[in-house]
């Protein structure tokens, strides 16, 4: 998302993805340090997709 083309600050790209990788938010609603302008505007735009591991395989040699 490039959030000059909101009318946003380049840092505010920073936060989001902070949000969605780092702290794995479910809904915009929870990036607290977004406006609620923004936060609407994200709502509008964009969905939050839930993801479910449906197998997970790990390697014999992981500590390697």
């Amino acid at each position: 998302m490039k959030c000059k083309l909101y009318g946003e600050k380049p840092f505010r790209g920073e936060q989001i993805f902070k949000w969605l990788y780092k702290d794995k938010v479910s809904s915009f609603d929870e990036m607290t340090n977004l406006s609620l302008e923004l936060r609407e505007k994200l709502k509008n735009t964009y969905s939050m997709g839930e993801f479910k591991i449906l197998k997970k395989q790990e390697a014999l040699d992981r500590n390697h």
